[in-house]
């Protein structure tokens, strides 16, 4: 076949077409004003037919607008809760992982075992034996080492893993699996693994951490919970205060024993489930006072953050995941009055009324409720609730005097 010739080359038939149109413009013009016009709301229309007006846009929840504003109240008063300046910033490097994120470094617990080397790890104290701490991964030997020194010290019976497989994965978090690990003092450390078992939804899995340090063997037994959420977000309310429950009923269970818990900072999952673990302790004591439960919830976001990290709980998900947790405890009856567990509200009421420690006291206050300044947005807030979990420093744990 021959190549026929190019349509945009016929300058005769251009000429034709030209004249056409000009002759049937009046009558498109008159044919375009009986069109009906688009509606002002809907979008323009590229060949002058109406367009379906797009829906407006979903109303916010209540809780996700509260999350939101109590998100941004937290942040502009964190002068006021969170230690001094110099009590906190940024890790030394070989306990960074995360350049953006401060922490209260001054407090970071540290092993007392002669084992050589830094042996601080990224961890801090929140309540009575309850850890939260970065995640420990196998690529630092010297870092896995004081872990599994502090782990014995501390008398953990508990670890709480809240990372996912992806981020084990990529993170490298696997001392779950087991390993061997020597310090820069030539102290062997070691994991050894055991059973593991679904209970409830979480994986678990028993640990025993040993270290040979000179003169003596520390050794450890402690069981691994890996219960995965997504990083950065909220999760069901309903299944963060089952794992709530299940640390608490732990607690009762073993008496004595502390509990480290981490997600792969230790800031946004690991405050999420601590504060609600602290809520629901208020809720056992009957003390989740409906006309305050907002406060409530920052109040304990407050005393979290002023522990560990400007960070802890991050996101305004988490908050409003701590918001509905709040709300659906209050629709249940305490745990003395509908049977539940009477050994429930013994426990809180005993961990409340172990004292205040010397780094919470404000001009002999608890800081979490002293009176702010009068021009403060936090001067309507109650201060006449004792404090619900006082922060003693166990047995290792380095002293933090937050006192200003």
């Amino acid at each position: 076949m021959f190549p026929t010739r190019p349509r945009h080359l016929d300058l005769p038939s251009l000429s034709v077409n030209r004249q056409l149109n000009e002759a049937d413009a009046p009558a498109r013009s008159r044919a375009a004003q009986t069109v009906p016009q688009p509606d002002a709301q809907a979008p323009p229309a590229f060949d002058g037919l109406p367009r379906k007006p797009r829906p407006a846009p979903k109303p916010k929840h209540p809780l996700d607008t509260k999350a939101e504003t109590m998100f941004a109240d937290l942040k502009k008063t964190a002068d006021y809760y969170m230690p001094p300046e110099e009590s906190r910033g940024l890790p030394p490097p070989h306990l960074r992982r995360f350049p953006d994120l401060e922490f209260v470094t001054v407090s970071f617990l540290a092993a007392d075992a002669p084992i050589g080397g830094d042996t601080r790890i990224n961890a801090n104290e929140i309540s009575p034996q309850t850890l939260a701490m970065q995640a420990p991964i196998d690529s630092k030997p010297q870092y896995m080492a004081a872990f599994i020194a502090v782990a014995i010290e501390q008398k953990v019976g508990l670890i709480v893993d809240l990372t996912t497989e992806e981020e084990r994965v990529l993170e490298k978090i696997e001392y779950g699996k087991g390993g061997d690990y020597t310090s820069k003092g030539g102290v062997r450390t070691s994991i050894k693994t055991g059973p593991e078992a679904i209970v409830a939804g979480t994986t678990q899995k028993t640990l025993t951490l040993r270290a040979e340090v000179p003169g003596a063997a520390m050794v450890g037994d402690l069981t691994r919970w890996n219960a995965p959420m997504a990083d950065q977000r909220g999760t069901n309310a309903k299944n963060l205060l089952a794992l709530a429950e299940q640390l608490r009923d732990w607690r009762l269970d073993n008496p004595g024993k502390s509990v480290m818990v981490h997600c792969r900072a230790g800031v946004g999952r690991t405050g999420m489930l601590v504060t609600a673990e602290r809520l629901l302790n208020l809720h056992d004591q009957g003390r989740l006072e409906p006309e305050h439960l907002d406060d409530i919830v920052k109040d304990e976001i407050r005393s979290v953050r002023g522990q560990r990290s400007e960070k802890m709980v991050q996101k305004p998900a988490q908050i409003r995941t701590l918001l509905e947790c709040a709300r659906l405890l209050q629709e249940r009856p305490p745990a003395a009055a509908d049977g539940h567990s009477a050994r429930a509200s013994v426990f809180a009421k005993e961990r409340r009324d172990e004292g205040t420690p010397p780094q919470l006291q404000r001009q002999g206050a608890s800081r979490r409720f002293d009176l702010p300044p009068e021009d403060s947005l936090y001067a309507n807030v109650r201060v006449d609730r004792p404090v619900l979990e006082p922060i003693q420093r166990s047995e290792g744990a380095r002293q933090n005097d937050f006192t200003r």
